[in-house]
């Protein structure tokens, strides 16, 4: 006990010590400017009893209404600034871009446990741009065409698992998003819910949202913690250190080389795998080697599925909790498709009302209510107010998507309000917003955005999402619960998918037969 109390008098110290350095760093640099306004804080430890450990969004946007647009915040050294308009978003993501594309580096992920590789932890500078152009030759506005038939089959395929066990509908979207990622990224074909790679994918999330939780570790803190060997007293954060090492490497490594196997059996499908490696045998490119295909397809692999998911379990909740929207959804489909065929992408162009589903998906519960961090590279000013050097920019998306000079009647699911001729100027179209701003703005988002088209529209065409039944046949509403992670997505629920008509069912048992086949 005695050494505990040592070791914890120790951290406090250092704790005093490092803030009271960088206090006076900061006093010199500020020039008598103030920081931007935000709640005060306590001595020491200044705002961390102030940020809440979950729905963090929901406070930035109750702060809004007291300290406006911008809010800062210092928990213990840690500088925070929550940008909760589009206005300041804008301001400062798109137009001062150059110093505030940085990511904030957490000792656990990003250093003990080897995450950097992914696109979005990876440092801004020379090595991210290089990644970034790779990865959008693949997945820009243009490219992005290649994969609409692979998009379309795990659509359907989706439908026909909604035909065998409707109550399988939250475990059969994942795994139908997963799939598609899996063939884009490795050409390898899912063929069951589980696939030892939709599992690697998800295990893996499991341990980043177990690591990115707020005040996990304290070598987040103190970074260097860090060099604590493993057998030391208390130092247990090293086992989970080298169990996430494990998941980074076998992540990137695990279906690469079961990619480069099926290459040289000659039984490879189209992929990005398979295109990269053939760049690089044929000397089509000279400036990258394996290990940069491995994180290029890993970064497919893992970036998109899971924001995918959440925004599609968010349309079979909004579809529950708004029936007209259904059966004016379907009206259009059966005007614009009929009821012979399932809709196509070369039908997104008619089909205005699911286009704005879509959208208000995004926006109603957004699948990352704070965007994906920022850090600012260099000291800066911002409408007279002092922005020290590397505190972290969290972009509410929260409070922007319930802004209500942007969205009006923000609570409700509206999809009208994308569309023109209902007597209001068409509101902001808010993949603007959720997929970030600037230099950093995700660049899978029409890959994405492709995807969550499709499957709505098959799903819509052939199957009424209703609330479930009990045993009297009597609906009874069911209440939706939304959970915070590294997503924000709705814990499992009930809910009764039946086709709307027998042909509808014999359509899609038609359309799944051909699919098999393809």
């Amino acid at each position: 006990m005695l050494s505990l109390g040592y070791a914890l008098g120790s951290v406090l110290l250092a704790i005093v010590v490092l803030r009271l350095g960088a206090t006076l760093s900061l006093r010199r640099r500020r020039k008598g400017l103030p920081y931007p306004p935000g709640p005060k804080g306590k001595p020491i430890i200044g705002n961390a009893l102030d940020i809440p450990i979950t729905f963090q969004w929901l406070k930035a946007t109750e702060w809004r209404k007291t300290y406006g647009d911008i809010v800062y915040l210092d928990a213990l050294g840690s500088r925070l600034l929550f940008l909760n308009s589009y206005e300041a978003a804008v301001d400062l993501m798109e137009r001062r871009s150059t110093i505030y594309s940085g990511r904030p580096v957490l000792q656990m992920l990003n250093k003990l446990q080897n995450w950097e590789w992914s696109l979005s932890l990876m440092p801004y500078g020379d090595r991210w741009r290089k990644h970034t152009q790779v990865f959008h030759k693949f997945m820009d506005t243009g490219a992005v065409d290649q994969y609409r038939d692979m998009q379309t089959h795990e659509a359907i395929k989706l439908l026909g698992k909604f035909l065998e066990s409707p109550q399988h509908f939250y475990e059969d979207i994942r795994t139908a998003i997963g799939a598609t990622v899996m063939m884009v990224s490795y050409g390898h074909e899912v063929a069951d819910r589980n696939d030892e790679f939709i599992e690697l994918a998800e295990t893996s999330m499991n341990m980043i949202k177990k690591i990115v939780m707020p005040g996990a570790f304290l070598v987040d803190i103190i970074p260097a913690l860090k060099y604590i060997p493993a057998w030391f007293p208390g130092a247990g954060f090293q086992k989970v250190a080298e169990e996430g090492r494990k998941l980074s490497n076998d992540l990137q490594s695990r279906p690469y080389e079961a990619a480069k196997a099926q290459i040289k059996a000659g039984t490879a499908h189209n992929s990005i795998t398979a295109k990269l490696l053939d760049d690089l045998m044929g000397k089509n490119i000279t400036d990258i080697d394996e290990s940069f295909i491995q994180r290029i397809a890993a970064v497919v692999y893992i970036a998109g599925a899971d924001t995918s998911v959440a925004v599609l379990l968010t349309f079979i909740v909004a579809m529950l909790k708004n029936p007209e929207v259904q059966r004016r959804a379907q009206e259009e489909l059966d005007r614009v498709v009929g009821s012979d065929r399932l809709p196509t992408f070369e039908d997104k162009k008619h089909l205005p009302y699911i286009n704005a589903i879509m959208l208000e998906c995004l926006r109603w519960m957004p699948v990352a209510p704070l965007g994906a961090p920022r850090t600012v590279t260099e000291d800066d000013v911002y409408n007279g107010y002092f922005i020290p050097k590397d505190t972290i920019i969290i972009m509410n998306a929260w409070s922007m998507f319930r802004d209500e000079n942007l969205y009006h009647d923000p609570e409700s699911f509206k999809p009208e309000r994308y569309l023109p001729g209902n007597g209001r100027n068409v509101e902001k179209d808010p993949s603007t917003i959720l997929f970030g701003f600037g230099r950093r703005r995700c660049p899978g988002r029409h890959f994405a955005l492709n995807s969550i088209y499709i499957t709505i529209a098959c799903i819509l065409s052939a199957f009424r999402i209703s609330n479930p039944v009990d045993p009297t046949g009597k609906e009874v509403e069911e209440e939706v619960e939304y959970e915070a992670g590294l997503v924000f997505h709705p814990v499992e629920f009930k809910c009764s998918i039946k086709p709307r008509s027998e042909k509808a069912a014999e359509l899609v048992n038609q359309a799944v037969d051909f699919h098999s086949h393809a």
